[in-house]
C-alpha cells in the first residue's frame, strides 16, 4: 500500500499538536520525524505498540504515545497496534501467547 493511502488515515500534525492529551508529552510530541512513515519508524511502532497491547493497564494508548516518543517510532501507528488487544481478540491472543510460551520452555 503506498505511502500516501496510508498517511490519508493519520491524523494531522497540527490538529494533534494542540490536542490536550498529547500535552502530557509537552514538547518532545512536536517532532515532525515521530510522525513521518519510514521503515525505522514503522518497525518500532508495531514493536511498541505490540509491547504495550499486553500490559494489562488501563492506559495503553498513552503508554505507546511515550514509548513512541522514547525509542523514536511512529506515534500514530503505535497507537493504533495498541488496539489488536481488544475484549474480542485478547482471549485468542493469551492462549496463543500461553501456546508459544510453553512451546519455547
Amino acid at each position: 500500500m503506498p505511502k500516501h493511502l496510508i498517511k490519508k488515515f493519520f491524523p494531522q500534525f497540527e490538529s494533534v499538536k494542540n490536542s490536550r492529551w498529547m500535552g502530557i508529552f509537552g514538547h518532545a510530541s512536536h517532532e515532525p520525524n515521530l510522525w513521518h512513515i519510514n521503515r525505522k519508524s514503522v518497525a518500532r511502532a508495531i514493536a511498541v505498540g505490540l509491547f504495550c497491547a499486553f500490559i494489562p493497564v488501563p492506559i495503553q494508548m498513552i503508554l505507546a504515545a511515550g514509548l513512541a516518543i522514547i525509542f523514536r517510532a511512529n506515534i500514530p501507528l503505535s497507537v493504533i497496534v495498541v488496539w489488536v488487544s481488544n475484549p474480542l481478540t485478547i482471549p485468542a491472543l493469551f492462549y496463543f501467547a500461553y501456546k508459544l510460551g510453553t512451546l519455547l520452555l
